[in-house]
């Protein structure tokens, strides 16, 4: 009888975790409230997001991930070395315009794209000398860090 029970008990807890298992993972927010500080990013799926709220951090990804970066503004410019050996940039950024905006306002995104190419630490840099029509960026608004450790 005790044998039975727990048999019972054991299939029920394998058929649990088998069922959290199957569901479809959900994609971690880069830099979600919940940790400020680096964030492991989850193994699949292998491409991951970051945002301009993402700016100051540091987050993590596996060889052979795929990083997208999209800031909120058409006059965001990714250096030129925005990566290191671990971080290769894929293309050149592009830029989407938000046509119910007022000329010269900036309104759109600016969308660049990484791969993770081998271990170590890479930043992705941006930097803007406009936050707006004719307005100038103050303090740290007119630039962008993201710390990229690959493992």
């Amino acid at each position: 009888m005790k044998t039975r029970v727990l048999a019972i008990i054991v299939l029920a807890a394998v058929g649990l975790t088998l069922a959290a298992c199957a569901s479809t993972p959900t994609t971690l927010k880069v830099g979600s409230p919940t940790s400020p500080h680096a964030v492991p990013l989850p193994l699949d799926p292998t491409s991951h997001q970051a945002a301009d709220a993402d700016n100051g951090r540091t987050i993590m990804l596996n060889v052979g991930d795929h990083l997208k970066v999209t800031l909120a503004s058409t006059y965001w410019n990714f250096s030129a070395d925005t990566a290191g050996a671990a971080l290769r940039a894929a293309g050149h950024p592009t830029t989407s315009a938000d046509h119910h905006c007022v000329p010269g306002g900036g309104c759109g995104t600016v969308t660049a794209w990484f791969n993770a190419d081998g271990p170590g630490t890479a930043v992705v840099t941006a930097s803007r000398t406009s936050c707006g029509e004719a307005m100038a960026c103050g303090g740290g608004a007119g630039s962008y860090r993201l710390t990229v450790i690959v493992r």
